[in-house]
């Protein structure tokens, strides 16, 4: 199996709609919401803050595009 070296996988990332990935984003955050911050060491504080951060920013651009994408926008413009 000289050749394992040629194959290649596909490695584009997962393309998820907008409310897939605002689920997920949920689900992270509720996940999390119930962890004492206390009982933690500051590593797993700072884990959970980049968490909370990268799903926040997530769900505010997967709102973002549902938002442009329905042309509510529009509205403002014409304005």
């Amino acid at each position: 199996m000289d050749n394992e070296k040629d194959i290649t996988l596909d490695t584009d990332p997962l393309s998820f709609s907008p409310y897939e990935d605002i689920g997920a984003c949920s689900m992270a955050i509720g996940s999390i919401s119930e962890f004492d911050s206390a009982m933690m060491g500051e590593d797993e504080r700072q884990l959970i803050e980049e968490i909370k951060f990268m799903c926040l920013r997530i769900i505010h651009s997967g709102i973002k595009e549902i938002y442009q994408s329905n042309c509510y926008g529009e509205e403002e413009d014409a304005s």
